[in-house]
Order: structure tokens, then sequence, then C-alpha cells
């Protein structure tokens, strides 16, 4: 073990500065030393060879040219590498047609497995059927139809992920509110419009603007979620109100651009942004910015391919386990960002990747972030109401009868028993408590 963390830690000293953690990790898979450098724990003893098998996944992405995707990747390569599991990616540009030839082709490739973002609302209902005709596990994240549930799309739909867009957004929106004492004139840059992801910050942004009646909003304009589009949207907001008081972004990818714009033209406003990307991370610590929610693209990615993994492997979700809802925390100090950014930039990862596994370690397994059950009637109804005629599987009747879903979250919560980004947390304004409930 000595010796094969030395030579671990030679082949870190030998990356150059401009390769990526995902390589790092793919050279120590090749090596044999990723799982002895990532422990940290004893772990379950392999009796039945389960990671000596060699598996195939599939990610399915809209596109890497962004920050929170890329460490996203991150995170499930680091999980693979790990696991023994070889991973392709397949990015789709949103494109559904060519999201879906990618998972068409999957037994053609051998996949075992998928993890994907599905690339629009609309189509994760067709996607997930697909996968379950081509009997090919997979998880979801982010972008799901609603009033439409993994049971009815059928087993192969392992598991659908969100983070608390809802309460998130609300919440960070109301740090900024409040540190302007509640009057002020301010900005929304949208994402991408019609996205559910967006539906869902935009409505905490306006749940949060409804609390504070002295705010005043100038300005909203979509910012695509992503720098380039977000640029001349600020440019034109700026030159028409150069009298903001501060912005309130759908993502970091678009506030950088926002943060960029004020400083070219000497604007002094609150920035606040969600993701937790390197860049504005950065620019927290160096108080350009104000805030940002942080809640694990990388945790994400790999814990989404441990589910895969634990499926193809014996376990099976209950039923509150197939939609879930993950925390986070708004990390909005200098002295946060810095250390958030210390716990990210070394060449082995903060996460226990096989910790996170309930098949490799079935009675001290650890999500090392906190989730909880997404209850459709809480999550949906104010999207809108339920189709002519759908009706909820009675599977979920039953459980909430045989009070499942409670068992579920308490059950995830106790199994919460260590965050490796703790120190990250105490940092924060308010001690970081978990941010997290319905969307």
């Amino acid at each position: 073990m000595r010796n094969d963390v030395a030579l671990a830690e030679l082949l870190a000293s030998k990356m150059e500065g401009g390769r990526s953690r995902r390589e790092f990790f793919k050279l120590l898979a090749a090596a044999g030393l990723a799982v002895p450098l990532m422990g940290r724990s004893a772990y379950a003893a392999d009796s039945a060879g389960i990671l000596k098998k060699r598996l195939n996944f599939m990610d399915s992405f809209y596109t890497l040219n962004n920050d929170y995707f890329n460490q996203m990747d991150s995170g499930a390569g680091q999980a693979a590498a790990v696991l023994n599991i070889a991973e392709s990616r397949e990015l789709n540009n949103g494109d559904v047609n060519v999201q879906k030839s990618h998972v068409e082709n999957a037994p053609n490739l051998g996949i075992d497995g998928i993890t994907m973002v599905a690339a629009t609302e609309g189509s994760e209902i067709d996607l997930l059927r697909l996968v379950n005709r081509l009997r090919i596990p997979t998880v979801n994240n982010h972008t799901k139809a609603v009033w439409n549930t993994p049971v009815d799309s059928g087993d192969y739909y392992v598991a659908f992920h969100a983070p608390a867009n809802v309460t998130a957004t609300r919440a960070r929106s109301a740090q900024v509110f409040e540190k302007l004492g509640g009057k002020g004139k301010v900005v929304y840059i949208e994402g991408i419009l019609g996205n559910p992801v967006e539906t869902e910050r935009g409505h905490g942004f306006d749940l949060a603007l409804k609390d504070y009646p002295g705010i005043e909003l100038v300005a909203r304009r979509p910012g695509g979620w992503s720098r380039t589009t977000t640029a001349p949207a600020i440019a034109d907001i700026l030159t028409a109100h150069p009298d903001i008081d501060a912005v309130i972004v759908s993502n970091d990818d678009s506030a950088v651009a926002v943060v960029n714009a004020l400083e070219q033209r000497g604007i002094k406003a609150l920035v606040s942004g969600c993701d937790a990307i390197p860049d504005m991370i950065d620019m927290i610590a160096n108080g350009r910015a104000f805030n940002t929610y942080a809640y694990g693209p990388a945790w994400l990615g790999a814990y989404s391919t441990v589910a895969v993994f634990d499926y193809v492997n014996g376990w099976r979700p209950s039923l509150p386990e197939r939609m879930m809802i993950f925390g986070g925390y708004i990390l909005d100090t200098p002295e946060a960002a810095k250390k958030y950014k210390e716990l990210n930039s070394g060449s082995a990862s903060p996460y226990d990747f096989l910790k996170m596994s309930k098949v490799l370690h079935p009675d001290d397994w650890n999500p090392q972030n906190l989730l909880i059950p997404l209850v459709p009637e809480d999550h949906w109804t104010w999207r809108g109401e339920k189709p002519a005629g759908y009706q909820l599987p009675k599977e979920y009747a039953q459980a909430k009868d045989k009070g499942e879903f409670e068992r579920v979250a308490k059950l995830y919560a106790d199994r919460f028993s260590s965050d490796p980004f703790s120190p990250v947390r105490e940092l924060t304004s308010n001690k970081g408590p978990i941010v997290i409930g319905p969307n």
C-alpha cells in the first residue's frame, strides 16, 4: 500500500498543468491504484469479485462547453475508475434525435449502464422507455417531465436526481435582498426558457421577490446558461439600468459574464449564481461576487455512476429512492470559497466513491450528501394540473400508506454520516445548513 501511494504521488507530480483530473484518474486506473489511493475506510471484502468484473457505461450530456457539466463528467470518470468501469461519453448539444441515436446504439457498444441528462423535458419519457426496451439500467439527472414517474417508464429507469432548484434559488436570492436591507433595484438573468431547471429556478426567484416588496425587478432576460449569450443581454440591461443594486443569475457560467460586465462599467452590484464552478468560486474568494449555491456536480456524476453500478450488481431501489432531491449550501464568504477550492484542487477526490455503494457497503454506505424523496404532489402541482386521465401508479399510494417516504428520508439522513465539505460550510456566513426542499 505504501509503495502504491508513492507511485500514485509520482504520477500526480508528472501531470502537466493543463492535464485534467479525469486524465489523472485514468492513469491511476491503468496502474491499478485508484482504489488504494481513494480509500478512506476499511472496505467490505470483495468476496464475490464484484470489482473484478469490467463494466461499460455511457454518459450522455448536452455539452461539455460548460464548467458545471465538466465537473459532473469529472466526478463520473473518477467513480468509474475506482469501480472498474470503462466509460464512454456521448454529447448531443441538446439535440433529442442525436441523444436517442446514442442510446439506440448502446447495445452495439456493449453498454451495461447509462447515466444521462435528458436533452429536453419532452424527450425524457421516450428516452427512458427506450432504455427499458433495451434493458439498460439508467439514471437520469436534472431534466424530467412532470406527471411521469420512473414506474411509468419501467424498472430500468433506476432513479432521477434533481437539486433543490426552487428552495435554493429562493434562499440565495433572499440572502441578497437581506444584504440590500430589503430595498433596491434587481435584475434576474434566466437560463434556457422552457427547460424545467430554469422553470424551477425562476419560480424560486419569484417566491423570494414576493417576500421582499421593497425589491424592484427592473429587468429579466434569458442568458442561456452561457457566458457568450449572457454578455450581450447584460450589456443591454446595464445601458438601460446603470443604477442596479444586484443581479440574481440562474447559473454561475452566466454569473461570470455578469461580474465581468459590471466591472468593465465600474458598477458596484451584488451577484448571485448557482453551481459553484471554479471561476465563480475565485470571484467570491476575491470579493468580486456575492454568493453561489454549491451542490456538488462532481458528487452528482459520481453518485449516479455508483447507483447504476449497484443496480447492475443486484441492488434495487425502493419506490421513494427512484426520484430524489439532493441538497447543497450557499457559499458566500471568501474564506469558504478558498476552502472549497482547496478541497477540490487536490489530485484525490474528497469523496469516498466505494462508500457510496450500497452493494459494496451494505451496512455502512454513505451518500455523502443529503437526499430526500421527491413527492410528486409536492414537486409538480405548482407546475400544472395532472393531464386528463392520468393517475400516479398505485405503488405511490401504497408507499405513502406504509410511511415509505418518511422511512427513506430518515434512512438517508442517518446514512449521511460525514460530509467531505463540512469545513467549507462552517466558513459560510450562517455555518452552511443544507438547503433542501421540494421544487
